[in-house]
């Protein structure tokens, strides 16, 4: 008998949108879980929305309700049949073996550090004294390293895993873009420095 659920494909996976009773913070939390899915492929944040949309009473994805039903089917079968504790976890976590497969408990808890140090690598990179050139790129990983007990390399090299437009364009170019939006629009996120930075780099001919 097999008794593994299938994961929703990724692309399934369709944001909840705020409305009458749905506020956007309640979105937004909602949304970040799926998310983390869709770029991950772990189940436990399909679990972590499942959650977070019955605190708020908000409706799961379809996708989403479609494989906790299946889930829900499968430890019904599971029970007629006679199995075991171990089966439980290829159906709850779609692994292949009755030891629970891949550690995905130990990998969210890694993904959540890494989305930790992206932050606040980011929220370093932006404030103005690095923008106007005050404070340099190798202090700005170092001061993230020490907050965070891990090697200044380390953190150089996961963020730029992690966003690898970044070490394309360079941080010269990056003060540039910066500076540019910041002079129409204060308010701009990772996406919008990225693009402008571009255009700096690749001006559009006359």
């Amino acid at each position: 008998m097999n008794v593994r659920s299938i994961l929703p494909p990724r692309d399934q996976i369709e944001p909840v949108e705020p409305g009458d009773c749905i506020s956007p913070d309640m979105a937004s939390t909602v949304n970040e879980s799926l998310a983390d899915y869709r770029q991950t492929g772990n189940p436990l944040f399909l679990f972590e929305a499942a959650d977070r949309c019955n605190a708020h009473r908000i409706p799961l994805p379809e996708a989403v309700q479609h494989w906790i039903n299946g889930i829900v089917s499968g430890i019904h079968r599971l029970s007629e049949s006679g199995g075991g504790r171990a089966e439980i976890a290829d159906i709850v976590l779609a692994t292949r073996n009755d030891q629970g497969g891949r550690n995905w408990f130990q990998r969210k808890k890694e993904w959540r550090a890494l989305k930790k140090l992206c932050s606040l690598v980011d929220e370093r990179l932006y404030q103005a004294e690095w923008v106007e050139g005050d404070q340099t790129e190798t202090q700005v990983f170092e001061e993230v390293a020490e907050k965070l007990g891990l090697e200044p390399e380390h953190v150089r090299k996961e963020y730029r895993r992690m966003n690898p437009a970044y070490d394309h364009i360079g941080a010269k170019t990056l003060r540039k873009a910066r500076r540019l939006l910041n002079d129409g629009r204060p308010e701009v996120d990772l996406d919008d420095v990225w693009q402008s930075s571009s255009d700096l780099e690749n001006p559009p001919r006359s």
